[in-house]
């Protein structure tokens, strides 16, 4: 598969990252990276990315391909290695060509051959280990990308595993678990090869109604990997340990940051999904994080308002407010008048507790 899509890229389509690593490779325009905690956080810029990997001795090759644009990089190996640990935003499948590839998984080691698939949803904390040669293809595919492919469920109870995580990952959920898919034939590999190359040419030559083709060949991979004749597929889960350490890096964040947070900014920080942070957020407040945040902010301006001369539009600027109205109107909610009232009252016996119902 390397000559055939190396023939679609001249000089001016091919990076080269050959000396020391510089981070330029984190401005790609396919994946957005936050790398500032132990791990990492990674977001698509569309909805679906193809990632074919050649890994030789000293160089590894990287084609991205969407179904807008595609690029070629070339790195060498300490680059690679030092893309940590990472989470991300989409549900990833991938497909071993040629080799073998090693990951960690949730802190496990696990070793996939040729042929293999493994699909990974986005709770579940991983790192490619370069160990030897290999060739793998990546598929990237946004919540939006997978809603679009579904159909009805298989009536064979062979094929529940795979179709169960498909269909729990059109929206997000807090399980951490992962498939391992093995064949259980010499040519479901080739089958899927033959699928696979199919859908790189049509993604790099981009003909008319490329799309309709591309859409149909992902449909035909993931029917192949439901079919029991073909694949053997496990479930594997992990207990969500990480939950408690998550609530108190949320909190803390918060305490620091006594502003209008929102999802994604403490997804940016956190490196982990929105949604997940406000449900875990939840089973260890029982109050939602839009609430708790909303009275943080009240509490905050409260102090602002006895201890500085600020000014009303200062304050409702410092906390992140957009719509001064709005912020008056839940102030008046909350404490039965207007800031400016507030501060003319002096009357800190008001205040309540972050917690408490407003």
């Amino acid at each position: 598969m390397f000559d055939l899509l190396m023939s679609y890229f001249e000089m001016n389509n091919i990076i080269d990252i050959n000396e020391k690593y510089t981070g330029e490779y984190d401005n790609n325009p396919y994946i957005y990276t936050s790398n500032s905690l132990e791990t990492g956080y990674q977001r698509l810029s569309s909805d679906l990315l193809m990632i074919y990997v050649q890994n030789m001795i000293n160089e590894q090759i990287n084609i991205l391909v969407t179904e807008e644009e595609s690029t070629c990089v070339r790195m060498n190996y300490s680059v690679f290695e030092n893309i940590g640990k990472h989470r991300h935003n989409y549900v990833e499948m991938i497909y071993v060509i040629e080799g073998e590839l090693d990951f960690i998984i949730e802190d496990k080691y696990h070793r996939y051959g040729k042929g293999n698939f493994c699909i990974i949803n986005q709770n579940v904390a991983h790192k490619e280990i370069v160990s030897g040669e290999y060739e793998a293809l990546y598929f990237s595919l946004s919540s939006n990308y997978i809603k679009s492919l579904t159909g009805k469920k298989s009536k064979n109870k062979e094929n529940d595993l795979l179709v169960d995580f498909i269909y729990r990952n059109l929206v997000y959920t807090t399980d951490i678990d992962f498939l391992e898919l093995f064949p259980v034939k010499e040519d479901a590999n080739e089958i899927l090869h033959k699928l696979s190359k199919g859908l790189m040419v049509e993604l790099l030559e981009k003909n008319d109604g490329y799309k309709d083709f591309v859409h149909g060949y992902i449909k035909r991979i993931i029917g192949r990997l439901q079919d029991y004749s073909l694949y053997n597929c496990s479930n594997i889960h992990y207990a969500s340990s990480q939950s408690s350490d998550l609530f108190e890096r949320t909190l803390a964040y918060l305490q620091n940051h006594r502003y209008k947070v929102d999802r994604n900014e403490l997804a940016e920080a956190l490196h982990y999904n929105g949604n997940y942070i406000s449900e875990v957020f939840l089973t260890h407040t029982g109050v939602t994080l839009a609430k708790y945040v909303r009275n943080l902010c009240l509490q905050e301006a409260t102090k602002l308002l006895l201890n500085t001369n600020m000014s009303i539009s200062q304050i409702v600027s410092q906390l992140h407010y957009e719509n001064r109205t709005t912020f008056y109107k839940l102030f008046k909610d909350k404490y039965g008048m207007t800031p400016m009232d507030y501060r003319m009252n002096q009357d800190g016996g008001l205040r309540q507790d972050l917690l408490c119902d407003s």
